[in-house]
């Protein structure tokens, strides 16, 4: 079983981007951890600390939403072993945007935030300036500028040329994403855009984030 979840994280398109000292120094900072049925091992709106990789049970992602004054949980995936999850806190210095619950009783392992960031999210993360994004899209074949900040955002002001894909629709998206493409992400800072970055590059698309936005280049829409 151990060697499944090794083998599920090395042959990802996000371990192809790391550099080989940095996985064989991730491999000796996981700790395995166990829980129960029913037991959450990330709750929302708390504060992000680990990294996780399920290594045996089933886990359910559950989000809780509030509609016309009444809170539901609305399931939104489950979780198999391989299956990763936690990191769009780490990334962002966000709070976890949704819990999870064990289906069954079984074993994660998990990274510690400094741990995940220094070996897992830095090498992965690369950054363009303005000019950098110019001289790419001039040469860098098929380009697209994606605003990653939600539609009214968007609206208020935003890059010419940039198409809007919210961050929390991502994952919905990415199947109809290339693979061809390069993706230059940008939001109202870097939070978000990082998550976005991390997200595409995990799922094997190439993407960037774009910084240092010059002032005058936002407009209305």
């Amino acid at each position: 079983v151990e060697l499944d979840w090794m083998s599920n994280l090395l042959q990802s398109a996000l371990f192809a981007q790391i550099p080989p000292a940095n996985i064989q120094r991730l491999f000796t900072r996981f700790q395995e951890v166990t829980f129960t049925a029913e037991q959450p091992v990330v709750v929302q709106g708390e504060a992000g600390d680990f990294f996780y990789v399920l290594k045996s049970g089933r886990a359910r992602i559950v989000r809780r939403m509030t509609v016309e004054g009444q809170s539901r949980d609305l399931t939104l995936a489950e979780l198999r072993p391989g299956d990763v999850f936690g990191e769009d806190a780490l990334i962002g210095d966000a709070p976890r945007n949704a819990s999870v619950v064990m289906i069954t009783d079984g074993a994660l392992m998990r990274l510690n935030k400094e741990d995940f960031q220094s070996l897992l999210q830095h090498p992965v993360l690369r950054f363009v300036d303005w000019p950098t994004y110019l001289e790419l899209a001039r040469t860098g074949g098929t380009v697209e500028l994606l605003d990653v900040r939600l539609p009214l955002e968007f609206k208020q002001g935003r890059i010419k040329g940039a198409r809007n894909l919210p961050l929390h629709a991502l994952r919905q998206q990415l199947q109809s994403l290339s693979h061809e493409s390069i993706y230059v992400t940008t939001c109202d800072g870097c939070r978000r855009s990082q998550r976005a970055a991390y997200i595409l590059n995990q799922h094997g698309c190439d993407a960037v984030v774009l910084k240092d936005i010059p002032e005058g280049l936002v407009t209305a829409a």
